[in-house]
């Protein structure tokens, strides 16, 4: 019998010998007998136990309780390495970090002097720049401190297709209102007026520029009123074009 009854196989879970001799117990439903010197064995078919001695070099009680404690002292070593191992690399990452903090925050500070020195800086993107500054990089994955900082002509891109957008749906409730409320006999430029709100609806977003975006809508009144300049330019361009030919006209005569 005592070939297939060993123990040795739960050695590398347990923590000591009478963590070994409950396991035996409990887990294998072994019986296990211990005295100052000896351990003897005995699976639950077994009418007599086997001294661990007579299994052999290594399972004696004295081996067994040696055996345990070198086995739970290189395992302590290995978790320890891995622990220093791990520490190691955390510190190394929080350096990197670090790194890419000042790097980014050297950025920052140049953008945010040179905007505010500025006669024209825009408050909006001193704004978004403070929001940019870094000051504990643990906090932040690698990827958030290598996302380029944005100069102020991409930064009022963005803002200008957001406020252009907002623009564009201001146009949108214009043209319902004027298609609703205004009457072509009254307000002769209506169909045009509703045109010009149209493109701005419309516009592509893909080039649109700050000036776009800030550029006030016309109401139907200053619409209506830059319309009529125009033509009355135009009439007095055809009236000084009428006079030269009238005067062409005498002196071939």
């Amino acid at each position: 019998h005592s070939s297939h009854i060993s123990p040795s196989g739960i050695l590398p879970a347990v923590d000591s010998f009478e963590q070994m001799v409950e396991c035996l117990k409990g887990i294998y439903g072994w019986n296990v007998r211990v005295t100052d010197k000896t351990v003897t064995f005995a699976t639950s078919d077994m009418k007599k136990g086997i001294r661990g001695n007579k299994l052999g070099d290594g399972y004696g009680k004295a081996e067994l309780v040696e055996r345990i404690a070198q086995i739970v002292t290189e395992r302590e070593a290995v978790n320890e390495a891995r622990r220093i191992e791990e520490e190691r690399k955390k510190a190394e990452i929080l350096s990197r970090k670090r790194k890419l903090a000042y790097e980014r925050n050297n950025i920052q500070y140049k953008y945010y002097s040179v905007e505010l020195n500025r006669p024209d800086w825009n408050r909006e993107y001193v704004e978004y720049l403070e929001t940019q500054f870094i000051r504990d990089a643990a906090l932040l994955s690698e990827e958030e401190l290598i996302a380029p900082i944005m100069t102020r002509e991409e930064f009022e891109k963005e803002q200008a297709v957001v406020l252009y957008r907002e623009k564009a749906d201001k146009a949108g409730e214009l043209w319902d209102k004027a298609l609703s409320e205004l009457s072509s006999v009254t307000h002769k430029w209506k169909w045009e007026y509703m045109d010009y709100l149209e493109e701005i609806r419309f516009k592509d977003l893909s080039n649109v520029t700050f000036y776009d975006a800030k550029e006030e809508i016309l109401s139907y009144e200053e619409f209506a009123g830059i319309k009529e300049e125009g033509m009355r330019e135009k009439e007095q361009e055809q009236e000084m074009a009428g006079y030269i030919l009238s005067d062409e006209e005498v002196d071939n005569t």
